[in-house]
């Protein structure tokens, strides 16, 4: 991830760092079909871009498509399971 217009900063995070890959939409996001992609890190704070630590990078204003194949993607490349919803109790 390279950001900045006259500072220039660099950030590289190999797969196997990769803890998970979350999808976050606002209203306004979702009525313009945009996304942002959020790149979780062992070390990552549960508050939302609690902080600019190198545990989390966030993708701003993706499409959802884009911002889905890139969480599929980025999600076989780290061999992390997907969280799935739990079943419910009926089906047990």
């Amino acid at each position: 991830l390279e950001t900045g217009v006259f500072g220039k900063k660099e950030i590289s995070l190999p797969f196997r760092e990769i803890q998970n890959v979350d999808i976050d939409q606002s209203f306004v996001y979702r009525i313009f079909g945009m996304s942002n992609l959020i790149i979780l890190t062992a070390g990552h704070e549960d508050k939302p871009y609690a902080s600019e630590e190198q545990s989390e990078i966030v993708l701003p204003a993706l499409d959802v498509a884009e911002a889905r194949a890139l969480q599929k993607y980025l999600i076989e490349q780290a061999n992390v399971q997907e969280v799935t919803r739990a079943p419910s109790s009926a089906a047990l």
